[in-house]
């Protein structure tokens, strides 16, 4: 009977062609709560487990007409936009003003984010948002 096991090696039930062993792996029920049973290549061992995050994709460019669109839609172009006018500092308002993209891992926004209250997690929500437009 094959066992199969993830790209990571770790014992799955989901049949994975090329994942297979005929090696038999550990009863699950003698495996410690918080452990699985990995498939080191020649034989099955039992280790720690952490399920992977779940990473969500996040747009990592939009153009300025996506990204002042979605600003305006979520109420916050007003605020941005007196926040880079009273800066004092002509090349957030050049940046601000006549980029043809904004990028999500941009220094230059990235610095800004927590004096205007926005989270990394909230700008990755706007930068999707944006995206969508």
């Amino acid at each position: 009977m094959p066992y199969y096991f993830d790209n990571w090696g770790w014992l799955t039930e989901e049949v994975l062609p090329g994942r297979s062993t005929e090696v038999v792996p550990p009863d699950p029920a003698t495996i410690p709560e918080g452990k699985r049973a990995n498939f080191t290549g020649h034989k099955w061992v039992v280790l720690q487990y952490v399920p992977p995050v779940e990473v969500r994709p996040v747009a990592q460019s939009v153009t300025r007409q996506q990204m002042k669109r979605a600003l305006h839609r979520l109420g916050l172009l007003p605020a941005i936009t007196s926040y880079v006018g009273t800066s004092g500092d002509p090349e957030l308002e050049i940046w601000f003003n006549d980029s043809q993209a904004f990028e999500r891992g941009n220094t230059t926004l990235n610095e800004h984010l927590p004096v205007l209250g926005i989270t990394s997690e909230q700008a990755d929500d706007i930068f999707n948002f944006a995206a969508s437009l």
